[in-house]
């Protein structure tokens, strides 16, 4: 009898068969005078942590151990609306099946990949729960949720199937987003954070994560240097680099980096939030999202952040007769090392500025042109009256 009660109290998630819990069993059956008829208390940690618990000190864990990158990303996923029915609920009594409703829901609702991307984040969660140093306040079985996938994608006709993902702006088109990156209809903050994707064509999450720490005047501090710390960098977060990745930065977008940095005061970003996301949260960095959407507000304008950089690597190219590996000295694939060259690799050590200088050079030479040629063909585009009303159009749907 007291086996089959100890079976069944850790199958119910409630606690767990401890020394007094045995003694009250004992006492309720005549095995013993009657004593204390409660779980033992040094077993009340068993199985009680609840899912905003649980999120917590998981994040906690995200943040020590990976990538800032990845840490942001789990964060907004395991906070979406839809796990809401989650927070009053113990983790390990919350089932894959209810999971995978939670991700279908989603995935019906339109947003495939956004579901793809939302059980790709679960099941680290759980597995993170189900180890051994956690499964005591958890309950979580170790595996629960490896099976945890979304639906099948929807079937796309042929007329979806068209690649619009390898878009190569034309250096006008840069041109022209350099010359609205200057008007005072965006934040001087966002105008400044679009042209450095134009001048520097780093990834977005560099952009908007970057530091003030990380820029560094040169010469008569007219212009600057990027070094980009290993931790913020997908490319050598992939191959275990322990390199800075160093963009040179011209006057052009050097003197508005200075302005930059005087507009973040004590910040330590140079791109800081605007306001926390949430009450309570301390402020970081830009989101993502808004330096997306400046592009996509952008009257004309169909490139994205990602295709200035296709842009560099196959206009300069073009233009300037660059070889297939130089463009990769500044997009930082593998700094221009093949993967495996274990020589280049391991011993090639300089920031290879020499060579990186005059390309940067040649490119900001070339969208400043561009952004010239663009105001005198579109003097509206310093406009701050014209630029805000398509702005609104864009956003609102505003005649």
């Amino acid at each position: 009898m007291v086996a089959n009660a100890a079976t069944g109290l850790v199958k119910s998630k409630l606690g767990l068969p401890g020394p007094e819990w045995l003694h009250a069993q004992r006492a309720k059956h005549g095995k013993l005078a009657p004593g204390s008829e409660h779980v033992a208390t040094n077993t009340r940690e068993f199985l009680q942590w609840g899912f905003t618990e649980a999120r917590e000190a998981y994040l906690n864990e995200v943040q020590r151990t990976l990538r800032e990158a990845t840490f942001d990303d789990y964060r907004h996923m395991l906070h979406i609306p839809e796990l809401a029915e989650l927070d009053t609920q113990k983790v390990g009594k919350i089932s894959r099946q209810q999971l995978a409703g939670i991700v279908a829901d989603v995935h019906r609702s339109g947003r495939e990949r956004y579901a793809g991307k939302l059980a790709d984040t679960i099941r680290p969660f759980w597995n993170w729960l189900g180890e051994d140093a956690q499964q005591r306040r958890s309950g979580v079985e170790p595996g629960v949720m490896e099976r945890l996938r979304p639906p099948k994608n929807s079937r796309r006709d042929d007329d979806d199937e068209i690649d619009t993902s390898k878009y190569v702006p034309p250096v006008s088109e840069v041109g022209r987003i350099l010359a609205m990156s200057a008007n005072s209809a965006f934040d001087p903050q966002i105008g400044t954070a679009v042209a450095l994707v134009c001048y520097a064509v780093q990834r977005r999450r560099a952009v908007v994560a970057a530091r003030i720490r990380e820029f560094v005047a040169i010469g008569d501090g007219s212009e600057g240097v990027w070094r980009m710390p290993p931790a913020h960098r997908k490319t050598a977060d992939l191959r275990g680099d322990r390199r800075s990745h160093v963009v040179p930065l011209t006057a052009g977008i050097w003197a508005r980096i200075k302005a930059q940095i005087a507009r973040a005061g004590d910040s330590e970003w140079l791109f800081p939030q605007f306001r926390p996301k949430r009450i309570g949260d301390s402020v970081r960095h830009m989101n993502l999202s808004v330096l997306t959407r400046a592009f996509l507000l952008m009257p004309e304008v169909s490139a994205s952040p990602h295709d200035l950089r296709r842009a560099f690597s196959t206009r300069g190219t073009e233009l300037f007769g660059w070889d297939l590996a130089k463009p990769k000295l500044i997009l930082d694939h593998n700094e221009g090392v093949p993967s495996g060259d274990v020589t280049r690799g391991s011993y090639q050590l300089s920031d290879m500025l020499d060579t990186k200088w005059p390309m940067m050079k040649a490119w900001s030479s070339a969208i400043e042109a561009a952004a010239e040629e663009a105001a005198k063909r579109e003097p509206h585009l310093a406009d701050v009256a014209w630029l805000k009303q398509r702005i609104d159009q864009a956003r609102y749907g505003k005649d």
